[in-house]
């Protein structure tokens, strides 16, 4: 099963440490093997945050644990000039501080992986198709602008689709996959795990209702969805 988290403050490691021997790194072939099934678990964290350099040490620690991570490159951009207000209005929440890109190149040399999460976290849904495009590429233009490198996997920004009806032909998965091999949700309201490039990712803020989260998703797998 594949978990999304955000900030430190909830990722409560001392919650799930009887689970630390179900932890798998987050590589493409353990997700492709694993997405539909309990365990093992890996992790994925959203709007880069500052957060993951302490969460990278709690993984390390506990079996060199390798999570994949999704930017907003505009707002790594941003974040050096210390634009708060903006970057906080594009997540809709007080945020702690995000990662420089060095930072974010520090992660990738530890062996985590990164993936986009839109140009500057838009809610997909907001956009036109000619809008979605156009934020695709700018993300990858400026990725590749700091970093040389090109990703392979995007996550929507606040993880939801309008409809859930057909879902791999909605648009927004079509529009995705011609830029990306690897598309990822975080839907609760979805059965959908892994299926064909497209990844739903159980919300795990890492509070109290982690479990609650966990258990739904696995009940929501049996129930039937039309995928065509």
């Amino acid at each position: 099963m594949i978990l999304n988290g955000h900030i430190l403050r909830n990722f409560k490691l001392n919650h799930i440490f009887n689970f630390k021997n179900k932890f798998i790194s987050a590589t493409d072939k353990n997700e492709d093997l694993f997405s539909n099934k309990l365990f093992p678990i890996s992790w994925t964290f959203d709007d880069g945050l500052k957060d993951l350099l302490t969460i990278d040490e709690l993984l390390t620690n506990i079996g060199e644990i390798k999570f994949r991570f999704f930017i907003s490159p505009y707002l790594i951009e941003n974040k050096n000039r210390q634009n708060l207000k903006f970057i906080e209005s594009k997540l809709k929440i007080k945020t702690s501080p995000l990662l420089t890109w060095d930072q974010v190149g520090f992660l990738l040399e530890k062996g985590h992986i990164l993936g986009l999460h839109g140009y500057d976290h838009t809610e997909f849904n907001l956009l036109s198709k000619n809008q979605i495009n156009d934020d695709f590429e700018l993300s990858i233009e400026l990725l590749n602008k700091r970093l040389s490198i090109k990703a392979t996997s995007f996550a929507y920004p606040f993880g939801r689709l309008d409809s859930t009806e057909n879902l791999l032909s909605n648009q927004q998965i079509v529009s995705a996959k011609k830029f990306f091999s690897r598309i990822y949700l975080s839907d609760n309201r979805l059965p959908i795990f892994g299926y064909k490039g497209v990844y739903n990712r159980r919300y795990a803020e890492f509070d109290d209702k982690i479990f609650i989260n966990i258990l739904k998703g696995f009940i929501q797998k049996f129930k039937p969805l039309n995928l065509e």
